[in-house]
Order: structure tokens, then C-alpha cells, then sequence
């Protein structure tokens, strides 16, 4: 039985949560001469084509989003927008971040 629960901890203890999306770590890239409005909108209906959004702040320019369970990976997707910055501008850097976490937040 000792050992099932020291299993269990360490699947547990490196699984990632929507939490754990930051900026700094994902890919880049510049969207030049679109309105905020036209970025925000066009980067929500991205992430939600497949994915099922979990937090979303026009006002902070973060999107963050979580895919189904993966049974191979024992995990599931996680995604992170993050849209800078976010106010009308001629220039956006937008940010994805991926990270695999465990379904159930831990």
C-alpha cells in the first residue's frame, strides 16, 4: 500500500495547473497593424477551436485554456495567450505557452 501512495505523490507532485501558465517561456510572435479588439478576439477563437477556455481578461490580455483528458500522457493540455499589450497599439507581441498538467488541478 506504501508504495501505491508514493506513486500516486509522485505523478501528482510535477502535474502543472492553468496556474502555472506564466508568460517568459512560450513562443513569440508580432502582430502588426490589427486593432487590440481584432487580436483579442482572433487569439479566444484559436484557443477555443479545440480547447476549452478557463480564464480569459480582455483587460489583462491572458487567455488561458485546457485541453481533454490524455490518456497516454496521463494528463492533459495546457495553454496559455498572453497578449501584450493590451490596448490598442501598432504593434502586439503574442505569447503561447504549453504546459501538461493533471485534470484534476493538482
Amino acid at each position: 500500500m506504501k508504495h501505491y501512495i508514493l506513486i500516486i505523490i509522485l505523478l501528482l507532485s510535477g502535474c502543472a495547473t492553468t496556474g502555472s501558465l506564466h508568460p517568459g517561456a512560450g513562443t513569440k510572435f508580432v502582430v502588426e497593424g490589427k486593432s487590440y479588439d481584432k487580436v483579442w478576439d482572433t487569439s479566444v477563437a484559436a484557443v477555443s477551436n479545440r480547447l476549452t477556455l478557463v480564464e480569459g481578461s480582455k483587460d489583462t490580455g491572458i487567455i488561458k485554456a485546457e485541453g481533454e483528458w490524455n490518456r497516454r500522457r496521463f494528463s492533459r493540455e495546457l495553454v496559455g495567450v498572453f497578449i501584450n499589450p493590451p490596448t490598442n497599439s501598432d504593434e502586439y507581441t503574442v505569447e503561447v505557452v504549453s504546459l501538461h498538467g493533471h485534470p484534476d488541478g493538482s
